[in-house]
């Protein structure tokens, strides 16, 4: 009986961790839409946004973007909905691209409205456009990221960050997979052939 008493013990104390744990607030985020996205073969423009999500009170962010130049492009970045729909007048500042390096320093976007106004919640706060530019693997990551609460105090909101990774993949054309299939049916033909050989081999042995 007692030992029945202490293991009801011990699973509501476990539980009641568990629940302490999943309620836990989690922190609000940088993140990419699509995060992985794969691009069927070079020349290909496409979007990605980075999304703020499960933020409170927030005044002003910044990010810093960066990517492989040699298989991508980005070729525009335009401001998104989030703070804009929230928090109106906004400035939205690009610093210049450096394409040689694949970054932009400064992707950044603040209220300008008196008094102070905030965005709260999850959105996209900017639209990148993004050229494919060889067969590849980017990454695509977002550094020197910063959430600011309103003034006076504007304190920095604590946050965390996922990147993501594009990848550019040729699409094989009529001419390449036909000698591809005979490739591997011929192979496949050869090794059936062996195989059945060395079965009546095996079955010729007294």
């Amino acid at each position: 009986m007692r030992s029945k008493i202490l293991l009801l013990i011990f699973l509501l104390l476990f539980v009641t961790i568990a629940m302490t744990r999943t309620s836990k607030a989690t922190l609000p985020y940088f993140s990419l839409d699509p995060i992985s996205p794969e691009i069927p073969e070079p020349g290909q423009t496409f979007q990605v946004n980075i999304t703020i999500n499960e933020v409170t009170n927030l005044w002003a962010w910044k990010v810093n973007f960066t990517w492989n130049p040699s298989v991508l492009n980005v070729t525009a970045v335009e401001e998104g909905p989030f703070l804009s729909s929230q928090a109106s007048p906004t400035a939205f500042v690009v610093s210049p691209y450096d394409w040689t390096k694949g970054c932009i320093p400064e992707i950044s976007c603040g209220s300008i409205k008196v008094p102070a106004k905030t965005a709260s919640g999850s959105g996209v706060a900017a639209i990148l456009n993004v050229t494919a530019l060889a067969v590849g693997y980017s990454s695509m990551n977002m550094t020197d990221t910063i959430m600011i609460g309103p003034p006076p105090t504007m304190t920095p909101i604590a946050h965390e960050v996922i990147n993501g990774e594009a990848t550019v993949i040729p699409e094989f054309s009529a001419s390449t997979i036909l000698p591809l299939f005979l490739i591997i049916t011929a192979t496949a033909t050869i090794l059936v052939k062996m195989f059945t050989r060395k079965r009546q081999d095996h079955l010729k042995i007294p």
